[in-house]
C-alpha cells in the first residue's frame, strides 16, 4: 500500500468503519479529543490500564461489546484480510485494548522512519503546535514488503498503540525511573504490555521482534539486495519491551482473546 495512497471504507478489506472516522484516523490536522481531566502519571496511567483488563467480561460496556462482536466476525474469514485491516480495525481494537484513549487522539499511516531498516513503526507527534495528537508511524519499506506477514503489520501497530497509550494519557512515555536506562521501554511501558497480554488472554499473541522475523526471510524476496536489509535489531518484544527480558517474550506461546481473536495470529 503506497504511503500516499488513503485507506478508503469502500475498497480493500471489508470492515464495517465510516469513511469519516477513516479520515479522522489518518488526518494530520485535525484535532485531539479536549481533555477533561488533568494528565496522568506513568505509574497512573499503567495502573488504569491494569484495572481495566483486570475486570470481569460482564463489566465490558456496549461500545466494548459491540467492537468485540466485529472482531469476532472479522476473525471468520481470515483468508481476505489485507494490510490496511490495521486501519479499518483501530478504533476497535483501542476499545478492547486500551480502554477508547486512544480514539480520535491518533494520527496511523504508513511513511519512512528515520531509523532506515532499524524499526519497522515508531510513535511520535502529528499536527501543529497547539493541536498536535500523537502519531503511529508504519514503515512501509519494511512492513510494504511481499515477505511481510499481516502479524508483523499488527505486532508493530500494538507495539506503537502502548507507546501511544502513554503519551496521550501522559504527555509522554519517557519511564526516567526506569532501572534499565531504557526510558522509552520502561517498567510502565512493561507493565502496559503486559496487561495488553492479560487481556489477551494471557498469552503472546504475535511476535513482536519485527527486524528479527524478516532478517530470517531474506532471502525470499530480493529487495533485501537493494536497501531493505535491516542494520542492527528493533526491539519488538512483547514481552519485555526491549532490554533482558525481550527474548525472553518472543519464545512465549501465541495464542488470542479467550481463543475469539485467534486471527491476529494469521499469517
Amino acid at each position: 500500500m503506497p504511503k500516499s495512497t488513503p485507506i478508503s471504507a469502500t475498497h480493500g478489506t471489508p470492515y464495517p468503519i465510516p469513511q469519516s472516522e477513516l479520515s479522522i484516523l489518518q488526518s494530520r490536522t485535525h484535532p485531539p479529543v479536549p481533555r477533561t481531566t488533568p494528565l496522568k502519571t506513568l505509574h497512573a496511567a499503567t495502573r488504569s490500564l491494569e484495572r481495566f483488563h483486570a475486570r470481569p467480561p460482564t463489566s465490558r460496556t456496549a461500545a466494548e461489546t459491540a467492537a468485540l462482536h466485529r472482531l469476532t466476525d472479522l476473525g471468520h474469514n481470515t483468508s481476505r484480510f489485507g494490510k490496511d485491516i490495521v486501519f479499518k480495525a483501530f478504533n476497535d481494537i483501542d476499545a478492547v485494548f486500551f480502554a477508547g484513549k486512544l480514539y480520535r487522539n491518533v494520527w496511523l499511516g504508513w511513511g519512512d522512519c528515520p531509523r532506515r531498516g532499524k524499526v519497522a513503526g515508531m510513535c511520535g507527534a502529528a499536527g501543529a503546535r497547539g493541536v498536535r495528537r500523537v502519531s503511529i508511524t508504519l514503515d512501509d519499506r519494511i512492513l510494504g514488503l511481499p515477505t511481510t506477514r499481516l502479524r508483523d503489520v499488527w505486532s508493530t501497530m500494538m507495539h506503537e498503540m502502548v507507546h501511544a497509550y502513554l503519551k496521550v494519557e501522559c504527555g509522554t512515555d519517557s519511564d526516567l525511573d526506569d532501572p534499565g536506562g531504557d526510558v522509552a521501554h520502561g517498567v510502565c511501558f512493561r507493565r502496559c504490555l503486559a496487561a495488553v497480554q492479560r487481556g489477551l488472554g494471557g498469552k503472546l499473541f504475535v511476535e513482536l521482534d519485527v527486524t528479527h522475523t524478516l532478517t530470517r526471510r531474506e532471502g525470499e524476496d530480493r529487495r533485501w539486495e537493494s536497501g531493505y536489509r535491516p542494520v542492527g535489531g528493533a526491539r519488538r518484544a512483547m514481552g519485555g519491551g526491549g532490554g533482558r527480558r525481550g527474548g525472553r517474550g518472543r519464545r512465549r506461546r501465541e495464542g488470542g482473546l479467550a481463543g475469539v481473536l485467534r486471527w491476529l495470529c494469521w499469517s
